[in-house]
């Protein structure tokens, strides 16, 4: 009898990283990035190990370039003029209801 393993997409809750983990009777598990012991909260996949793995991947690539572009969207805010239109939504400063001032006079 061939037994087919079976695998789960899993989200550590310390390091944030997607991982593949084999499907086992347990619900722990320790995560491979940290280390971290913990239990299965919410599965992001369940397939063959192949499938997993590319999911993981495009999980992984994700969250990293949200990451990066969030970085990168703060940063860009921190050295544009903190009055400057574009950057009124990233500092929660966006103009009162009924202001009569142009925002224009800030460039």
């Amino acid at each position: 009898k061939n037994m087919v393993q079976e695998f789960h997409v899993l989200r550590c809750y310390s390091c944030q990283t997607y991982q593949v983990q084999q499907v086992k009777k347990s619900k722990k598990w320790n995560c491979k990035m940290c280390g971290e012991k913990q239990s299965v909260l919410k599965e992001f996949g369940r397939g063959s190990g192949v499938d997993c793995r590319r999911h993981v991947q495009k999980l992984n690539a994700r969250q990293s370039y949200e990451k990066y572009t969030d970085n990168l969207f703060h940063y860009l805010c921190s050295v544009i003029k903190p009055n400057a239109l574009l950057c009124l939504g990233c500092f929660g400063k966006w103009p009162e209801e009924g202001r009569r001032n142009s925002l224009w006079r800030h460039f």
